[in-house]
């Protein structure tokens, strides 16, 4: 099965905009007037670049810890100039309700957007649109079709495209062309680690391969798996109308025969998006744009490859999903090569920009990492923080929905970290410091951590819930050609 023997724009046009923000005094580390040994830099904001690698593991970089290979050199090598957030969460374990509370610095029980189908509200301002607002041009190109089928996501941007090639080189090409004097604001998402299974033998570690045959098993048995777990959502039905649990355990049961493939495949795919991170830096850094951009990487979730008996994302709020890798290179390096320990969310990205591009004043539910790091005080005990909420409202399998049920909240206290899991009216308990894989459920023996968790997740899920706006249900999005075929081939529909 496997072996280890060498192998050999479109785009819209741009309506006049006004011109670049009037900057004022410098504030915290992302004023341009400055560098970081006071060299002179231009006037003007700074560009803005969120790098987001679809489904990427915290653990799968050397960074933090990875010692199966240098797979991802070029992005160990952005951490060393930049900011490390060793303790960032996804807000959600899939990518619909996480990209929507990245781009909005919402929880899903405020955004209320839970599957694909379903509109973001207009109340809720995007990056993109108060970006556009401050003269910034605005481009997105997405390998995940699934940013096309939440309407809503596409506002504030002069470009909102689909790619099913390599975004770095399209956005190069754009870029040769962009409108000078402007700064500019790009959000890129690849998906590299989202389906490994497709990845060239050439990206594989030690120059293995895994053979065709393999290839094609994993790829059929996961679109298949992933049909088998949404039935009841496919055909509009309640979910657990239909129940083919016994169907899903033999499809996980060969999926962790097939473990040591499917890792090392994710392992080839993680090092592909390390190089596309790469060639980006380089193309920042030969325009002379790298000292005047703020540059974020992360990733929207992780993946379940058997850690806790289950695979992919989405049906649970361990670890393995909801930690993500949160790197930011601020303007001129600033605050470079330290590393963050202190509990953040991706809800915290857009005020960090805002903070960056000269916003008004954030009052929203995130906040600055800006001034986070600014402080320069050690983190505070600041008490439980919620930072994660799964909303199931797809899928279906016997054993998670009588242990887990559909709505989950996380809940981090230092280094506890709680699990309510509302509908069976349960409450996880793990010390990540002991325990980093979650293995021992330790909240029979610490009851007063348990209450104090559960009473600041409740008053928090309160507040969340008043503030929900409408969202919808989910409707029959119209998608050309491609997209469906985009969307089939990641077995996202049948």
């Amino acid at each position: 099965m496997i072996s280890n023997q060498p192998a050999p724009l479109r785009r819209t046009s741009l309506a006049a905009v006004a011109a670049c923000m009037i900057l004022v005094a410098s504030i915290h580390g992302c004023s341009p007037r400055s560098g970081a040994r006071g060299t002179p830099q231009p006037e003007g904001p700074p560009n803005v670049v969120i790098y987001l690698i679809d489904a990427l593991r915290y653990d799968r970089l050397g960074i933090n810890g990875f010692s199966a290979g240098p797979i991802s050199p070029r992005i160990d090598a952005l951490a060393d100039q930049s900011v490390v957030f060793d303790q960032a969460y996804s807000c959600a374990p899939w990518t619909v309700p996480s990209v929507t509370s990245l781009l909005t610095s919402t929880y899903p029980c405020e955004h209320q957007v839970f599957v694909n189908g379903q509109k973001l509200d207009p109340s809720l301002r995007t990056i993109a649109e108060r970006m556009k607002a401050a003269g910034y041009t605005t481009i997105a190109r997405f390998s995940n079709p699934l940013l096309n089928a939440v309407p809503g996501l596409e506002r504030g941007y002069d470009v909102y495209e689909y790619s099913g090639g390599d975004i770095v080189t399209e956005i190069a090409r754009f870029l040769e062309d962009a409108p000078t004097g402007r700064p500019y604001y790009l959000y890129l998402h690849t998906i590299e680690p989202h389906d490994p299974v497709v990845t060239p033998d050439e990206w594989l570690p030690d120059g293995g391969r895994v053979d065709a045959e393999t290839r094609t098993e994993m790829g059929e048995l996961k679109r298949r798996y992933s049909g088998l777990t949404r039935a009841d959502f496919d055909a509009k039905r309640p979910l657990g109308t239909i129940d083919n649990t016994e169907e899903q355990q033999k499809a996980l049961t060969r999926f962790s025969e097939l473990r040591h493939a499917i890792d090392f495949l994710y392992s080839a795919s993680v090092r592909r998006a390390d190089e596309g991170v790469g060639r980006m830096v380089d193309m920042l850094k030969a325009r002379g744009a790298w000292d005047r951009t703020l540059f974020i990487l992360l990733a929207d979730h992780g993946e379940e490859l058997g850690d806790h008996g289950g695979w992919f994302h989405e049906h649970s709020v361990y670890e393995e999903l909801i930690h993500v890798p949160l790197i930011v290179h601020f303007p001129r390096g600033e605050f470079a090569g330290r590393r963050v320990d202190e509990t953040v969310t991706l809800a915290d990205i857009l005020p960090t920009v805002q903070d960056c591009a000269r916003g008004s004043n954030w009052s929203g539910r995130g906040r600055s990492l800006v001034k986070l790091l600014a402080d320069g005080s050690p983190p505070a005990a600041r008490g439980p923080i919620v930072t994660t909420m799964r909303v199931n409202r797809k899928k279906y399998y016997r054993p998670y929905k009588e242990t887990r049920g559909d709505i989950n909240l996380v809940i981090r206290d230092r280094t506890w970290k709680g699990i309510w899991n509302l509908e069976p009216g349960t409450f996880e308990l793990y010390d990540l410091r002991r325990d980093p894989g979650e293995h021992f459920d330790v909240s029979a023996r610490n009851e007063g951590v348990v209450g104090s968790m559960r009473r600041s997740a409740a008053a928090w899920l309160n507040r969340c819930r008043q503030s929900a706006v409408n969202a919808g249900d989910a409707t029959d999005v119209v998608l050309n050609d491609e997209m469906i075929e985009a969307l089939r081939a990641m077995g996202y529909i049948q």
